[in-house]
């Protein structure tokens, strides 16, 4: 989903627990041209994904669709 965004145009940021996932769809996601913002995230914690949400908007001001 998240390589197919970025092939459409999306900058897309990550959230998986597993950082070497994370990385390797980043990877994919740059070769497309488009920006990936890589956070290892446990979805099931509230603090982990508020830190996450935190961060893309300091990046990117804002959060334009969620996908999960």
């Amino acid at each position: 989903m998240a390589v197919g965004l970025a092939e459409a145009g999306a900058d897309v940021a990550l959230l998986l627990r597993t950082e070497k996932d994370l990385n390797e769809a980043a990877r994919m996601i740059e070769d497309f041209g488009k920006k990936a913002l890589v956070l290892p995230t446990d979805v099931t914690k509230r603090e982990d994904v508020q830190r996450a949400i935190q961060k893309i908007v300091e990046e990117w001001g804002g959060i334009d669709t969620l996908y999960q």
